[in-house]
């Protein structure tokens, strides 16, 4: 990365370094590092005698974040994510360095992570902004978008730029009017997602993901209404009811029950049974 910078610098390219971002309190880790601590117990108290393990920091983040202490939960959570044995998301180390370099002649920062965390309820980055464990969601790109530019105006007359007018920009619901990002490409793409946490490899699905799941299908459940009835035939043809009928089935009892028939009395009506 210094390298780049200083072939930038000598041809007198501006250059701006973004920190990365990825999901700290909705992704559990993939894999914890062995042993693993007993079942039942505090995940804090367990943390001084198993300090390497990813999931029991999640699991301790989890404790403290019901508990009100955000400051301790954040720190759980991004300790969760730095020991992940399948190392999805980028570390602190990553930001670090971005950060050091940033700091030297050659470029400037622009903190998307800490744009994240301001958005975020008590700065902890989670499922609104990130679909699964890195990607951003739709809301998390206008997000990075409008601090890029944002950015990029502060610094507009170093950078030889006029005109222009940050108060114009519109809101993340009239961009997406704007794109024609509505209902039917939500409900397409959620059930991607659902496909792609359901293949997550996990040696035992965490609840977390479970929970996470069943939102996906409610929130698939109360949109599907929403599009017409020739989206929703489309929908059918594809394999979308079945692909939701399936994934009920892998989850708890209770789940199952109440999302089969709300599945059910949505598509029979129709004639699009799964």
């Amino acid at each position: 990365m210094r390298r780049i910078l200083e072939i930038a610098h000598a041809r007198d390219v501006p250059v701006a370094l973004c920190t990365l971002v990825s999901n700290l309190e909705g992704f559990h880790p993939l894999r914890s590092q062995t042993p693993h601590p007993p079942m039942g117990s505090a995940p804090q108290g367990l943390l001084a005698d198993y300090p390497h393990h990813a999931a029991l920091h999640f699991a301790a983040g989890l404790t403290w974040r019901a508990a009100g202490d955000s400051a301790a939960a954040l720190a759980a959570f991004k300790r969760a994510r730095d020991l992940d044995a399948i190392h999805l998301r980028a570390c602190t180390p990553f930001n670090e360095i971005i950060r050091q370099l940033a700091a030297e002649p050659g470029a400037w920062l622009i903190d998307v992570e800490r744009a994240f965390s301001a958005h975020s309820a008590h700065g902890l980055i989670g499922d609104e902004l990130i679909s699964e464990y890195l990607h951003p969601t739709a809301m998390g790109h206008h997000l990075i978008a409008r601090r890029v530019l944002e950015a990029v105006v502060e610094r507009a007359g170093e950078l030889g730029l006029v005109g222009g007018d940050f108060d114009r920009l519109d809101s993340f619901a009239g961009y997406s009017r704007r794109l024609g990002y509505g209902v039917c490409d939500r409900v397409l793409a959620r059930n991607d997602l659902i496909l792609l946490l359901r293949r997550m490899p996990y040696r035992q699905r965490p609840r977390t993901l479970e929970r996470r799941l069943v939102q996906l299908v409610d929130e698939q459940l109360r949109e599907l209404p929403k599009m017409s009835y020739a989206q929703i035939a489309d929908f059918a043809r594809r394999g979308g009811f079945r692909f939701l009928a399936d994934t009920i089935g892998e989850l708890g009892a209770d789940d199952q029950n109440q999302l089969s028939a709300r599945l059910q009395a949505l598509a029979v009506p129709l004639g699009l049974a799964p």
